[in-house]
């Protein structure tokens, strides 16, 4: 059943139960299991220590840098 913009699924059409979230980048049923499987992933304390190496305030902000940002009038 094809859904529109503001739906909300339900888990059971899933597989799962109660209510379900979009996921970002979730465009496909192979990418939906690609998501979901990472929640099976564990990070090392390496793991942790290179993100935090890379990433020192964390990972908020803007998606792109502000010279290429559109102005709006």
């Amino acid at each position: 059943m094809p859904y529109g913009v503001g739906d909300q699924l339900r888990g059971e059409e899933f597989g799962g139960v109660g209510p379900a979230d979009p996921i970002p980048g979730t465009r496909s049923p192979r990418r939906l299991a690609e998501n979901t499987a990472a929640a099976h992933d564990t990070l090392t304390p390496g793991d942790l220590a290179r993100v935090q190496e890379i990433l020192p305030d964390g990972a908020a902000g803007s998606r792109y840098p502000e010279p290429v940002m559109p102005t709006w009038p």
